[in-house]
Parts: structure tokens; C-alpha cells; sequence
């Protein structure tokens, strides 16, 4: 049987911050990890990448507000944060 796609309209104020879902994948795999030792290395990449991808949403969503000094434009190059 075939279903047929149906149009949704969506309208309103949303606030879905992704960083703790990826940081609780993150932690899950890396429990996953220390508990079933063959494949583990692959489990504990997949950890780190949850977690960079955790670090960038934070960074994306809530970093502006939370590291007021954000990062100096000439500084940038070097990835080190500005004194406020």
C-alpha cells in the first residue's frame, strides 16, 4: 500500500538547543564503549565526533551568550579567545 504525502504548516516560536541530545549520544557511546571491549575503538570515534558535533551546537546556539567576549577578530587565526 502506497501512502500518500500530506502538507504540513508549522507556525510558531521554537526553541530546540540540540547540544544536550548530542552530548548524551556522546556519553552513551562512550559507555557502550568501556562496557563491550571488541570494536570499542570504532565506538569511542563515533563518541568524540558526537561530542566536536555537541561542542560546535553549543558554540552555534547558546556560545554567544554565554562567552559574552566571544572571539577577537585578529585573534582568530590563532583560536585564542579575547580578554574582556
Amino acid at each position: 500500500m502506497i501512502s500518500e504525502k500530506k502538507a504540513a504548516a508549522i507556525s510558531g516560536d521554537h526553541d530546540y538547543r540540540p547540544w544536550p541530545e548530542l552530548r548524551h549520544a556522546a556519553a552513551s557511546l562512550r559507555k557502550i564503549a568501556a562496557e563491550y571491549k571488541p570494536g570499542s575503538a570504532h565506538t569511542t570515534t563515533a563518541a568524540l565526533v558526537m561530542m566536536a558535533f555537541s561542542v560546535e551546537a553549543f558554540v552555534q546556539t547558546l556560545g554567544p551568550e554565554v562567552l559574552q567576549g566571544g572571539v577577537d577578530a585578529k585573534d582568530s587565526s590563532r583560536g585564542t579567545v579575547a580578554a574582556n
